[in-house]
């Protein structure tokens, strides 16, 4: 299984940037809606922090329905 909960080195590497730059533009991700971490466990959630990336590219994430029927009947 993955891992759900990134320290500042992985999401420092998931953005390819370094950490001093991380911190020296800090205001500016939050800005643009960046995760926070986890206010008690002091982590960014990897979901979270993948979804804003592709929100940042233009992608979106489409939701498969529920199940099959609801797709044949168009819900």
């Amino acid at each position: 299984m993955a891992q759900r909960m990134l320290d500042v080195l992985d999401v420092t590497s998931r953005l390819g940037r370094s950490r001093a730059w991380f911190y020296q533009h800090r205001q500016e991700l939050n800005a643009l809606g960046f995760p926070r971490p986890h206010p008690v466990i002091r982590k960014w959630d990897a979901v979270q922090v993948e979804d804003w990336l592709n929100g940042q590219m233009g992608l979106t994430t489409s939701k498969a329905p529920a199940n099959d029927m609801d797709a044949a009947f168009g819900l």
